[in-house]
């Protein structure tokens, strides 16, 4: 079984969603992502890069992005 996210930036990109599926809101964040590992008593923080900000009237509102 694959699964595969999305960012649906329209209900018109909802067409291409496949069911089951989950759904929800995305939040801006400066293109950053951060991960927290723990393992015991000792804590990791990760910063990684992710897609930049997306706002009403974008270029990318019409369109739809797929990821693993």
């Amino acid at each position: 079984m694959c699964v595969q996210m999305s960012i649906v930036f329209s209900e018109k990109g909802l067409k291409d969603a496949s069911v089951p599926c989950i759904a929800q809101t995305f939040v801006n964040h400066n293109a950053q992502l951060f991960k927290i590992y723990v393992l015991g008593e000792e804590q990791f923080v990760v910063r990684r890069p992710s897609i930049k900000n997306i706002y009403p009237g974008s270029e990318f509102i019409n369109f739809f992005i797929f990821f693993n």
